[in-house]
């Protein structure tokens, strides 16, 4: 079995449904493949769903059908993996490149370089995404190779346990050291693209600090705890001080830098099989500490 729980005291008298449900945050399509598959295990036999649990049964899962298979065209290109288990993989993107396909860019993707990644380990998973990034915002990228693990990951995100912090460069001296900005975020009108700060948006939370200052700009730790688009880039413009090179949200003329300099750099999550606490890192690129190192000069 792929996910095994003893049954604590207060989940007695429960039903195997609702433990999976609510404890496990299974949903229904996963029940029901589990129990085509005979893959779900109550004290060494297969239960029914409107069973009641006991203190110290011990339920198993079998996951297997959650993986899935990949018919994304292979993209032969070095992958820097920063993490990897059988249910998740972690990679560093590099700034220019889009994490999935598009219907005007098929191939070329992070996705499709994870493809050949498979081919290669002899390994077949849909490439399921737990976090995104615009295509010149550089860094972590997280993938769950079963739908349960995306699933548990995604609730996650919206409970506020799986956390994103950032490094970025904004433009000119932030007049606070940390400040904690709460501007709701939506889009702006006429635009496909672009959102703004707008009363009638979604509530966004953005928190940054600054961690050294230089001539034109500053490197500042950002934490996320909303996940809107474009957030930081719409929320540090907001306030007079957008992400250096960013020519959306900030200063089009005189750029020193072709691509928003803004980097995922550290995520954090419960692990949704092991419950364990993973922790990902990756560093600053090149191109933006070339950027620090020419303002310094």
């Amino acid at each position: 079995m792929d996910l095994e729980r003893i049954i604590d005291e207060k989940y007695s008298g429960m039903n195997v449904r609702t433990f999976l449900k609510k404890e496990l945050s299974c949903s229904t399509d996963l029940i029901r493949h589990i129990i085509e598959e005979e893959g779900l295990s109550l004290n060494g036999r297969m239960p029914y769903l409107s069973d009641q649990l006991q203190t110290g049964d011990h339920l198993g899962l079998s996951l297997h059908s959650g993986f899935g298979s990949s018919n994304l065209p292979a993209y032969d290109v070095e992958l820097n993996i920063l993490y990897e288990d059988r249910w998740l993989i972690a990679v560093d993107k590099p700034a220019f490149m889009l994490v999935h396909p598009l219907t005007i860019q098929e191939n070329g993707t992070l996705a499709n370089i994870i493809r050949q990644y498979q081919i290669c380990q002899n390994e077949e998973y849909t490439i399921r995404p737990v976090s995104r990034l615009d295509r010149n915002t550089s860094g972590i990228v997280l993938f769950a190779k079963n739908s349960y693990v995306q699933h548990v990951l995604q609730i996650q995100g919206k409970n506020g346990r799986f956390q994103k912090e950032y490094l970025a460069l904004t433009d000119g001296h932030l007049w606070l050291p940390y400040d904690r900005i709460t501007k709701k975020i939506g889009r702006k009108p006429g635009s496909i693209i672009e959102h703004e700060v707008s009363d009638t948006g979604k509530d966004a939370i953005t928190e940054y600090s600054v961690i050294k200052q230089y001539k034109n700009f500053e490197l500042v730790y950002i934490r996320l705890f909303t996940g809107r688009t474009h957030q930081i880039r719409v929320h540090m413009g907001s306030i007079g001080h957008p992400v250096t090179g960013d020519t959306l949200y900030g200063e089009k003329e005189n750029v020193k830098i072709n691509r928003q300099c803004l980097h995922a750099h550290r995520i954090q999550f419960d692990h949704p099989i092991t419950n364990k606490t993973v922790k990902i890192k990756s560093p600053l690129p090149k191109d933006i500490r070339e950027t620090i190192r020419l303002d310094i000069i």
